[in-house]
């Protein structure tokens, strides 16, 4: 490999340009003394003075961003300033010629609808180019000609696939690959029926033939053509029937096709073990199951070493919390104190590499991020994989990790990392995440969150209207949309409910307010008001039971129009006697059942100060409820201040406790992304296995 400390004249070049960077990379000064605001300024000014140098799709945002990244890589190299302008000037023009060379690969002339669809493809991959270049600077060696190719096509491949095979924008044949399994019908997850057989590619590796899916030993002979096949048409039933999360793990299986050799490389990584390569959760094996799988909790933050009684710092600690949501109180949160871990069916397993061992937790500190365990046999750096699971299987002790979690230097084609929001690229797949909400709401839903790639990238500065308008994502059943259109769309649901309890609680007060709380068991039957009154033990706790026979009816927007709902069956509200006007439960709001118990427990809580404030709506609110990306009890009003306006849950709520899941709370999201590493024997290892 080419060394990039060498001299300009003593270094081919694969696209007929130079980079100026190696030629000034024999050029070394002490320490820069350029400050914030003289980079500022440096930026504007080559942004404005290269506009014609830059590809016309690539715009000011980006190429602000761009020219950023390479004035802090030759400042990290010790460029003397009074070079830095000239030197990134001429990065720019050498930039945009190797991204001509590669822009148009593949595109074809066609319908204009055909055309509008590569016009914005274009713009993706100008985005990618620019992007690896600018985190990157070795993709200009020329020996590196194959790998630079080897990373944008995956990265292209895998929002492509997305696009137009996942979500079918074509239109005349939506649907047509990949559906979510209809649970009116209790269908399961299943792979089409061309993969299914006769004869059998791939098969389930559990009872019942359910998830996941490894390749059976016909798939083995062929495994490119394996993988192809599940993106074969069909309809109904046939189709590939997978959430959000496998549907994620087979784009990075099939983007895998853009290695030189593509079957050599996939019979590389079926050789590790039949769970190496196959159709599971991404972040880990069984992790569609949850906690009875791998379920990815955290990853260190600082050395761990090994010994007796360790304290584990992880970068976030909230998923840890949500483990034992039953023991924590909000003073926890602040406390610097070690809470014990009481719930010991949790198993956790730790993994960096090949070294791992599974343990259980005896206490958490909140504060400090950090779990203690009673022995670690091994010691680990930061970055370390915790999952948890209830069900240990002995393929977590044998095979820890699979093609897209294997983080081994030598072996890893991924890289799981949480990344601040300015080195977000395209093709990046992150999860973006739903309110806390959702999970109280929909305990099983399916919109707790969204595998999602990205697609384009307008902005990278999370807190600005760019950032929510200009990034574009796309996940299985949301289509390419902006970051704000695919969050309005997990909002919805959250919205749906608050409205319902909105109304509930609107009519409850106001027969408070209006009638007073029975002293005795009564039916109320007037123009207002419809409901029994029952006083009633229940599990030696006095309630009080109100089971309204009224209809009621809630309104929520969904794409700028209203929708209503009618439920004319009415309701039912429980509250504690003893400290009734302290909160209430609904216990039913379908019908007039008091007796069975609901599958979910919905409580409003009264957040006001006394009497006074008793019959104020914006004084009721969903409370508590945990935040695991910020780690903290929020409380969700009804209400707004004037006590008439709905209270909604809005994109600015996410960004509050950040739109896209984390593993560190001083980062911005977490990304799994084509491994990039220059190192002659991961390089080799590429080589050798049919990669480039």
């Amino acid at each position: 490999m080419t060394d990039l400390t060498s001299p300009r004249s003593e270094r081919p070049n694969a696209y007929s340009f130079q980079s100026p960077l190696d030629e000034c990379r024999g050029k070394r000064q002490t320490d820069s003394i350029m400050t914030d605001e003289e980079k500022k300024a440096l930026i504007n000014k080559l942004v404005a003075a290269s506009d014609k140098a830059f590809y016309p799709r690539y715009l000011q945002n980006n190429r602000k961003w761009f020219v950023g990244k390479i004035i802090e890589s030759l400042l990290a190299q010790h460029v003397p300033d009074a070079d830095i302008e000239k030197q990134t000037h001429d990065i720019i023009f050498d930039s945009t010629a190797a991204l001509n060379t590669r822009i148009k690969k593949g595109f074809s002339s066609g319908s204009v609808a055909e055309k509008w669809m590569h016009y914005d493809q274009l713009t993706s991959r100008a985005q990618i180019i620019y992007g690896m270049i600018a985190m990157h600077p070795e993709f200009w060696d020329q020996e590196n000609s194959d790998y630079f190719d080897f990373i944008l096509e995956r990265r292209f491949r895998s929002i492509q696939r997305m696009t137009f095979y996942v979500n079918s924008p074509l239109y005349d044949k939506p649907g047509k690959i990949f559906a979510y399994p209809d649970r009116t019908k209790n269908e399961q997850m299943k792979v089409n029926k061309n993969a299914s057989g006769p004869p059998v590619i791939w098969f389930g590796a559990e009872p019942h033939n359910m998830m996941p899916f490894v390749l059976t030993g016909e798939g083995k002979k062929d495994p490119d053509t394996a993988v192809e096949i599940l993106f074969n048409e069909n309809t109904g039933s046939d189709r590939n029937l997978f959430s959000c999360d496998p549907v994620a793990t087979i784009l990075h299986m099939e983007a895998l096709h853009e290695a030189k050799d593509p079957n050599t490389l996939l019979k590389a990584l079926i050789s590790k073990g039949d769970h190496y390569l196959k159709i599971d959760h991404p972040d880990g094996h069984y992790g569609t199951y949850g906690v009875e799988g791998q379920a990815l909790v955290g990853m260190t933050s600082a050395q761990a070493t090994s010994g007796n009684h360790v304290d584990i710092e992880l970068g976030n600690i909230g998923q840890v919390l949500m483990l034992m949501l039953q023991q924590l109180s909000a003073t926890d949160l602040t406390a610097d104190n070690y809470i014990s871990f009481q719930d010991q069916s949790y198993s956790f397993i730790i993994v960096q590499g090949d070294v791992h061992e599974t343990f259980q937790i005896d206490n958490v500190n909140p504060v400090t991020r950090v779990i203690r365990v009673g022995t670690l046999q091994k010691s680990y750096q930061p970055g370390a994989k915790l999952y948890v699971t209830k069900k240990v299987r002995p393929l977590f002790s044998t095979l820890p990790y699979h093609f897209i979690s294997d983080s081994r230097p030598g072996n890893a084609l991924f890289e799981q990392v949480t990344i601040k929001s300015a080195d977000l690229q395209v093709g990046d797949h992150v999860y973006v995440i739903n309110h806390p909400l959702y999970g109280l709401f929909y305990p099983s839903g399916i919109w707790g969150g969204e595998h999602s790639f990205i697609s384009e990238i307008g902005s990278r500065d999370s807190t600005s209207s760019f950032f929510r308008n200009e990034l574009k994502v796309g996940g299985h059943g949301l289509q390419n949309t902006s970051l704000l259109g695919m969050i309005d769309e997990l909002l919805y649901w959250n919205n749906k409910a608050l409205a319902m309890l909105r109304s509930l609680t609107r009519i409850h007060l106001s027969n408070l307010k209006k009638n007073g709380r029975p002293s005795t068991n009564v039916t109320v039957n007037t123009d207002d008001f419809k409901f029994k009154f029952i006083k009633r033990n229940e599990g030696g706790i006095d309630v009080n039971v109100f089971e309204y026979s009224m209809p009621y009816a809630y309104s929520v927007s969904k794409d700028g129009k209203p929708q209503t709902f009618k439920s004319p069956d009415g309701f039912v509200i429980k509250e504690q006697a003893n400290k009734p006007d302290s909160a209430f439960q609904v216990w039913k709001n379908d019908g007039t059942d008091s007796i069975t118990k609901p599958p979910i427990d919905l409580r409003v809580v009264f957040t006001g100060a006394g009497p006074a404030e008793q019959f104020m709506l914006s004084k009721w609110a969903v409370a508590p409820v945990f935040n695991p990306q910020t780690v903290h009890f929020d409380t969700q009003p009804l209400f707004k201040q004037d006590n008439k306006t709905p209270n909604l849950l809005t994109f600015d709520d996410i960004v509050r406790s950040k739109p896209f899941s984390v593993t560190d709370d001083k980062g911005d999201a977490y990304v799994t992304r084509p491994r990039v590493d220059f190192d002659p024997t991961y390089q080799a290892f590429l080589k050798n296995n049919g990669a480039i």
